[in-house]
């Protein structure tokens, strides 16, 4: 082929090729709710039309239910009322031994049982601040912090877990 011939013919296949039909974006389906005391968005890229709102509904609400603060009567808000009989879930098991790691890694800098100096200082899901706590108060508080007080164990009829304390409360 001369010159001339391949540029006419890069040109034609150039022409030919953009000239085929574009496949057409797809847009993103949105879904967005309330979940553990902050919201959440999420978008779906499908060529159908998709049908996630239960779907997504009932994982927030096991999450919630399991390891809100912000929801009374939560397994964690259970736990850490005392309550020894609470039975948690795989996915509550997953997210406390994330927990522990990060707490080993960080030397107890990232420490999950700080909540009630949170809520002391009117940080946390049971209200403002109307103090600031005494150090009395924050002293008798702080016997309750430390991760490495907890464990988790598989029931004795391997129907989930137990979180365990070495101090009570």
């Amino acid at each position: 082929m001369k010159s001339n011939e391949k540029t006419e013919f890069y040109y034609l296949s150039y022409t030919v090729i953009s000239c085929e039909k574009k496949q057409e974006l797809i847009a993103p389906q949105t879904f967005v709710g309330n979940a553990i005391g902050t919201t959440y968005g999420i978008k779906a890229f499908h060529d159908e039309q998709l049908e996630l709102t239960e779907d997504i509904d009932a994982i927030i609400d096991m999450f919630n239910q399991s390891m809100s603060t912000w929801v009374p009567g939560s397994d964690i808000n259970r736990i850490n009322d005392g309550d020894s009989t609470v039975v948690v879930g795989k996915a509550f098991k997953e997210v406390f031994d994330a927990a522990q790691e990060i707490y080993r890694k960080t030397d107890g800098y990232f420490d999950p049982t700080v909540g009630n100096l949170v809520n002391a200082y009117g940080f946390g899901a049971n209200g403002e601040q109307t103090s600031i706590p005494s150090q009395k108060q924050i002293d008798s508080l702080l016997q309750f912090v430390g991760f490495y007080k907890m464990d988790i164990q598989k029931t004795a009829l391997d129907e989930g877990y137990h979180v365990t304390t070495t101090q009570p409360g």
